[in-house]
C-alpha cells in the first residue's frame, strides 16, 4: 500500500483507519510524506508508533509522482495498490478480495470501481460504472482497456487498482505533470497479459473545493492535458482506440484554455498544432463529438 502525503491532516486519519482495519493480515503500508507543513507528519507518527507494518518516508515537496514514485522504490510485498491519502478504502475487505483474486487467476491487474464521496451528511449517491459483460473475466490488458474505453467503463485513476509488482518495479510515474494516471494506466495495461475487472466498490475518491482536480482553470492544467496527450501518443502505436483518451487530453486542453490570458492561451495552442494527425486523432477517437471536432478542425482548423 503506497499513499502519498501532503498536507491532509484533515482527513489523513480516516484514509489510515481505513488501511489498519483492513482484514487481510500482511499490507506493508508505506506512507511517503512529500515535504508537509501541517500536522500530517505527527498523525503519520503516532500511527507508526502503534503499528509497526506502517513505514515513514519522508522527503521534500516534489508531487504527487515523485511521492508514488519513491513509494514503488521502497515497495517489497507481492502486490502494489496506490491509495491517495485524502481518500478512503471502501470497506475492510476491499485488499483481501483483490489480493485473494490476484493470487488465485495469476493476474497482473486486479481492479473495481469507486464511490465518489461528497461527506457523510450528503444525499449524493454517485457510483463510477463498471461493464457488467466484462466483470470476472480474464482478458489481456490491451484488450480490456479497449473494450472498457469503447463502453466507458475503465477509468484512467491508479488508485482502484492493485498491479502485481513485478509488473510495475520499473515503471515510474511522469513528474511535474498533472493526469499522471492517464499515461500511467495505458503504459501499465498495454504490458499487463492478465487482468480482471470485479464488481466491488474499492475507494471512497472525496470531493473537495480546493483539491487539484477541482480547483479552477489554470496554464498548468491545460498545458499539462497537452503534454499527457504527448506522452500517450508516444506510446500509442497502433492501438487506435487509444486516440479516444488522447482526443479527451486535447478536447480538455481547449477547455481550460478558454479562460486563460492570451498570451497563455496562444501557447496553449501552439502545443497542440504541433501535434502531427490532430484531426486523425479525433476521428479515431470512440466519441462521436470528438468525430464532429475532427471534421471542424480538419476544415477551419484550431484558430
Amino acid at each position: 500500500m503506497i499513499i502519498p502525503v501532503y498536507n491532509v491532516a484533515e482527513f489523513l486519519q480516516e484514509c489510515l483507519d481505513s488501511v489498519i482495519q483492513q482484514t487481510y493480515p500482511n499490507i506493508e503500508i508505506i506512507c511517503v510524506n512529500d515535504g508537509s507543513t501541517d500536522n500530517s507528519l505527527d498523525i503519520l507518527k503516532r500511527y507508526s508508533q502503534k503499528f509497526n507494518h506502517l513505514q515513514i518516508i519522508n522527503q521534500a515537496n516534489a508531487g504527487l509522482s515523485a511521492a508514488r514514485n519513491t513509494g514503488i522504490r521502497h515497495a517489497k510485498g507481492d502486490y502494489v495498490f496506490f491509495l491517495d491519502s485524502d481518500d478512503f478504502l471502501y470497506d475492510c475487505n476491499v485488499i483481501e478480495t483483490m489480493v485473494n483474486e490476484a493470487a488465485k487467476d495469476n493476474l497482473d491487474i486486479v481492479f473495481g470501481s469507486f464511490q465518489y464521496y461528497y461527506g457523510e451528511n450528503s444525499n449524493i449517491n454517485k457510483v463510477f460504472k463498471v461493464n457488467h459483460n466484462m466483470v470476472n473475466k480474464i482478458m489481456k490488458g490491451i484488450q480490456l482497456l479497449e473494450k472498457g474505453i469503447r463502453t466507458n467503463t475503465v477509468n484512467s485513476v491508479v488508485w482502484n487498482k492493485l498491479y502485481r509488482y513485478d509488473l510495475i518495479k520499473n515503471e515510474f510515474f511522469l513528474d511535474g505533470l498533472l493526469y499522471e494516471d492517464m499515461e500511467y494506466t495505458i503504459r501499465i495495461f498495454l504490458k499487463a497479459r492478465r487482468v480482471k475487472m470485479l464488481d466491488i466498490l474499492t475507494v471512497n475518491y472525496r470531493q473537495r473545493e480546493n483539491s487539484i482536480m477541482s480547483s479552477k482553470v489554470n496554464f498548468k492544467k491545460a498545458i499539462d492535458y497537452v503534454n499527457i496527450a504527448k506522452k500517450i501518443l508516444e506510446i500509442k502505436q497502433e492501438n487506435k482506440f487509444i486516440s479516444t483518451w488522447v482526443a479527451i487530453c486535447i478536447y480538455k486542453a481547449l477547455k481550460n484554455s478558454r479562460e486563460l490570458e492570451e498570451k497563455e492561451k496562444s501557447q496553449v495552442l501552439n502545443e497542440i498544432n504541433s501535434i502531427t494527425n490532430l484531426p486523425k486523432i479525433f476521428f479515431e477517437s470512440t466519441s462521436i463529438k470528438h468525430k464532429l471536432f475532427g471534421i471542424y478542425i480538419k476544415i477551419f482548423g484550431l484558430n
